[in-house]
Protein backbone atom coordinates (compact mmCIF):
# COMPACT_ATOMS: atom_id res chain seq x y z
CA UNK A 1 0.00 0.00 0.00
CA UNK A 2 1.25 3.22 -0.55
CA UNK A 3 3.04 5.56 1.88
CA UNK A 4 0.46 8.60 1.52
CA UNK A 5 -2.74 6.27 1.08
CA UNK A 6 -1.67 4.96 4.71
CA UNK A 7 -1.13 8.28 6.38
CA UNK A 8 -4.89 9.17 4.79
CA UNK A 9 -5.67 5.76 6.94
CA UNK A 10 -4.06 6.92 10.07
CA UNK A 11 -5.78 11.17 9.84
CA UNK A 12 -9.11 9.79 8.75
CA UNK A 13 -9.81 6.40 10.22
CA UNK A 14 -12.22 5.08 8.13
CA UNK A 15 -14.03 1.65 9.54
CA UNK A 16 -13.45 -0.58 6.84
CA UNK A 17 -15.63 2.11 4.45
CA UNK A 18 -14.13 3.89 2.37
CA UNK A 19 -15.54 7.70 1.30
CA UNK A 20 -18.12 6.60 -1.06
CA UNK A 21 -19.54 4.69 1.74
CA UNK A 22 -18.55 0.94 -0.20
CA UNK A 23 -17.52 -1.59 2.24
CA UNK A 24 -13.61 -2.69 1.85
CA UNK A 25 -13.21 -6.54 1.81
CA UNK A 26 -10.56 -8.55 0.49
CA UNK A 27 -12.02 -8.57 -3.46
CA UNK A 28 -11.88 -4.77 -2.72
CA UNK A 29 -9.20 -3.52 -0.73
CA UNK A 30 -8.45 0.50 -0.59
CA UNK A 31 -7.27 2.63 -2.96
CA UNK A 32 -6.30 6.32 -3.78
CA UNK A 33 -7.95 8.29 -5.79
CA UNK A 34 -6.37 11.46 -7.54
CA UNK A 35 -9.00 14.60 -7.06
CA UNK A 36 -6.71 16.54 -9.01
CA UNK A 37 -5.33 13.82 -11.77
CA UNK A 38 -1.63 13.00 -12.07
CA UNK A 39 -1.82 14.25 -15.54
CA UNK A 40 -3.31 17.51 -14.60
CA UNK A 41 -0.31 18.35 -12.14
CA UNK A 42 -2.00 17.00 -9.05
CA UNK A 43 0.49 15.00 -6.51
CA UNK A 44 0.54 11.99 -4.40
CA UNK A 45 -0.28 13.26 -1.29
CA UNK A 46 -3.04 12.94 1.88
CA UNK A 47 -4.23 16.44 0.64
CA UNK A 48 -5.23 15.56 -3.31
CA UNK A 49 -6.57 12.25 -2.17
CA UNK A 50 -9.53 10.29 -1.30
CA UNK A 51 -9.97 7.14 0.05
CA UNK A 52 -11.98 4.62 -2.32
CA UNK A 53 -12.03 0.88 -2.62
CA UNK A 54 -11.04 -0.63 -5.82
CA UNK A 55 -14.74 -0.71 -7.34
CA UNK A 56 -15.64 2.60 -5.81
CA UNK A 57 -12.89 3.95 -7.71
CA UNK A 58 -13.88 2.44 -11.30
CA UNK A 59 -17.16 3.29 -10.43
CA UNK A 60 -16.34 7.17 -9.89
CA UNK A 61 -14.73 6.84 -13.07
CA UNK A 62 -17.27 5.60 -14.77
CA UNK A 63 -19.34 8.72 -13.40
CA UNK A 64 -16.95 11.12 -14.73
CA UNK A 65 -18.02 9.74 -18.07
CA UNK A 66 -21.52 9.20 -18.11
CA UNK A 67 -22.60 11.83 -15.15
CA UNK A 68 -20.28 13.93 -14.54
CA UNK A 69 -22.61 16.29 -12.31
CA UNK A 70 -22.27 13.40 -9.96
CA UNK A 71 -18.34 13.20 -10.64
CA UNK A 72 -17.94 17.09 -9.72
CA UNK A 73 -20.11 16.32 -6.50
CA UNK A 74 -18.26 13.52 -5.05
CA UNK A 75 -14.87 15.58 -6.26
CA UNK A 76 -15.98 18.79 -3.67
CA UNK A 77 -17.25 16.60 -1.20
CA UNK A 78 -13.53 14.50 -1.33
CA UNK A 79 -11.70 18.10 -0.57
CA UNK A 80 -14.01 19.04 2.19
CA UNK A 81 -13.21 15.99 4.31
CA UNK A 82 -10.12 16.83 3.53
CA UNK A 83 -9.93 19.93 4.53
CA UNK A 84 -11.21 18.44 8.03
CA UNK A 85 -8.22 16.69 8.23
CA UNK A 86 -10.32 14.04 10.70
CA UNK A 87 -12.43 11.45 10.40
CA UNK A 88 -15.54 11.43 9.03
CA UNK A 89 -18.55 13.21 9.96
CA UNK A 90 -22.08 11.44 10.20
CA UNK A 91 -23.47 14.61 8.32
CA UNK A 92 -20.65 13.46 5.59
CA UNK A 93 -21.83 10.39 5.38
CA UNK A 94 -25.20 11.76 5.09
CA UNK A 95 -24.32 13.94 1.94
CA UNK A 96 -22.31 10.75 0.23
CA UNK A 97 -25.18 9.07 0.56
CA UNK A 98 -27.42 11.68 -0.99
CA UNK A 99 -25.22 12.33 -3.91
CA UNK A 100 -25.28 8.56 -4.54
CA UNK A 101 -29.30 8.34 -4.21
CA UNK A 102 -29.38 10.98 -6.45
CA UNK A 103 -27.17 9.23 -9.08
CA UNK A 104 -30.17 6.73 -8.88
CA UNK A 105 -33.47 8.75 -8.41
CA UNK A 106 -32.93 10.58 -11.41
CA UNK A 107 -31.41 13.69 -10.30
CA UNK A 108 -28.87 13.88 -12.02
CA UNK A 109 -28.50 13.50 -16.29
CA UNK A 110 -26.28 10.85 -17.41
CA UNK A 111 -24.67 11.30 -20.96
CA UNK A 112 -26.38 8.44 -22.43
CA UNK A 113 -29.04 6.02 -21.81
CA UNK A 114 -28.02 4.08 -18.74
CA UNK A 115 -29.67 0.88 -17.50
CA UNK A 116 -29.75 1.72 -13.70
CA UNK A 117 -30.49 -1.98 -12.41
CA UNK A 118 -27.23 -2.75 -14.48
CA UNK A 119 -25.69 -0.18 -13.07
CA UNK A 120 -26.28 -1.38 -9.78
CA UNK A 121 -25.26 -5.18 -10.18
CA UNK A 122 -22.23 -3.73 -11.77
CA UNK A 123 -20.96 -1.60 -9.09
CA UNK A 124 -22.99 -1.51 -5.56
CA UNK A 125 -22.41 -5.10 -4.61
CA UNK A 126 -20.03 -3.57 -2.13
CA UNK A 127 -22.30 -1.08 -0.95
CA UNK A 128 -23.73 -0.39 2.83
CA UNK A 129 -26.16 -2.52 3.39
CA UNK A 130 -28.36 0.38 5.00
CA UNK A 131 -28.57 2.85 2.97
CA UNK A 132 -31.72 3.00 0.74
CA UNK A 133 -30.41 3.97 -2.60
CA UNK A 134 -30.86 -0.27 -3.01
CA UNK A 135 -34.66 0.55 -2.23
CA UNK A 136 -34.63 3.23 -4.94
CA UNK A 137 -33.29 0.64 -7.61
CA UNK A 138 -34.35 -2.85 -6.63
Amino acid sequence: MKFYLVKMLEIYKPDKVDWMNFDVTKNNPYSYHHIVKRSDGGKSRPDNGAILTRLSHKFLHYLEIFCPDAFYDYQRLFRRINDTNAPITDELVEEIDEIMQNVFNGSYEFTKNIDLDDLYNTYLTYYRDDITVIKLVK
